[in-house]
């Protein structure tokens, strides 16, 4: 049994707005842990400075990508053709803002969401 292109779209576009209200932040990164002594040092002998964190959580990575997916999904049901890169899904409302983490790869009328190097593995 086929489901109308009307009941597809809205049910694509009901993922995708639970999806962003549930999504973080896309710079949203695993907080470094910082840790206030609990006994007095004395003045000369500082902790070592701490870098951070560049582990972003898997999770926000799979919410992201997912999020990605949905509103490539959802921008090429209602346009009619898939969305040349992020931005133009920000544009049209699909997304809140672009996601550093990933980058939309377009083959015909295929969209894949690909992890930029280095980020979400």
């Amino acid at each position: 049994m086929h489901r109308s292109l009307t009941t597809r779209f809205a049910n694509a576009a009901a993922l995708l707005l639970t999806l962003a209200a549930c999504s973080s932040s896309p710079s949203t990164k695993a907080p470094a842990i910082t840790e206030t002594p609990t006994t007095t040092a004395p003045a000369a002998t500082a902790p070592p400075a701490e870098t951070p964190s560049t582990v972003i959580d898997p999770m926000v990575c799979a919410t992201d990508k997912k999020t990605l997916e949905v509103a490539s999904e959802a921008f090429q049901a209602q346009m009619g053709q898939p969305p040349a890169d992020q931005q133009a899904l920000v544009d049209s409302g699909f997304l809140r803002e672009v996601i550093p983490e990933y980058v939309l790869q377009v083959t015909g009328d295929q969209v894949t969401v690909v992890a930029v190097a280095g980020t979400c593995n």
